[in-house]
């Protein structure tokens, strides 16, 4: 049949190919799409126009201006002038003091008087009734426990107690002060002629009491209070005899027969510890 024929041809593949990728196929398609672009364009265009129909052209847009006399007046407006910010202040000095000069008539009050004024200790007086009663208190702490003392402090009436000055009297009457026995004149004058200075002695540094002096400077004090306690420092004859027993470096540094004792004393105490170190070596 035809129909058959017909659906047999279309079924069938074609020998011949159809031209869908040449070049003449691919420029006609851009062309039909640019035709189809600049058609939008003008589309859109005529539709602005359409939509801005009362809107003033470009050209006739004019800027605004201000007249000459506006100028003016804008020129000649007057604002507040701005004053300068003030410096900033400095503080205030204080106030300079004036000395007062004390007036003539004014007496000037010690120092001691015047912290008296302030200051007023207790007044303590023999007579004074708890002071002497704290004496006495103080006076039996003091005794040894179980000693003669103690015995006799337990065994003394009240009356003996009553103050400081019968405590005292009682006592003296229970054991009476011993008086020592002081040299004689004598003796001292003994120990001032056998007083003497040994060679090696001389030029050392010694101590005394805590207190680094001078061998012949020691010396010297030590002389001068024989010679009080012996009672010849207005008799120059026992001089000599002093003088002759100094050693012989600390003798040719003194006068050989001084005046007096003074003089004596000055010249052993200022002798020149230099020259004398070389007398030494």
């Amino acid at each position: 049949m035809h129909d058959d024929g017909e659906l047999s041809d279309i079924t069938q593949p074609s020998t011949v190919s159809l031209p869908l990728d040449t070049p003449e196929i691919d420029q006609r398609v851009l062309e039909q799409d640019q035709e189809e672009s600049e058609q939008e364009v003008l589309q859109q265009l005529a539709d602005d126009k359409e939509s801005l129909s009362g809107a003033p052209g470009p050209i006739s847009i004019t800027l605004l201006r201000f007249d000459n006399e506006e100028n003016e007046e804008a020129e000649n407006l007057q604002f507040p002038p701005v004053e300068p910010p003030n410096p900033p202040r400095e503080p205030p000095l204080p106030p300079a003091l004036t000395p007062v000069k004390p007036r003539a008539t004014q007496a000037t009050v010690p120092l001691h008087k015047l912290i008296s004024l302030y200051i007023k200790p207790p007044i303590v007086t023999p007579t004074n009734t708890a002071y002497e009663a704290t004496k006495v208190a103080i006076f039996g702490t003091l005794i040894s426990a179980g000693s003669h003392t103690d015995l006799w402090w337990m065994n003394l009436d009240a009356k003996h107690k009553a103050s400081w000055s019968t405590v005292r009297t009682a006592f003296i009457a229970k054991w009476p002060a011993i008086i020592a026995a002081g040299k004689t004149k004598l003796e001292y004058q003994k120990e001032l002629l056998a007083l003497c200075m040994k060679d090696e002695e001389i030029g050392q540094c010694i101590t005394v009491a805590g207190i680094e002096t001078w061998s012949h400077v020691h010396f010297h004090g030590t002389l001068k209070k024989l010679v009080q306690d012996a009672g010849v420092d207005s008799a120059p004859i026992l001089i000599q005899p002093v003088c002759d027993v100094l050693p012989w470096t600390l003798r040719d540094l003194t006068s050989p027969a001084p005046p007096d004792w003074d003089t004596f004393f000055d010249e052993i105490k200022d002798t020149n510890i230099n020259t004398l170190l070389e007398k030494v070596k």
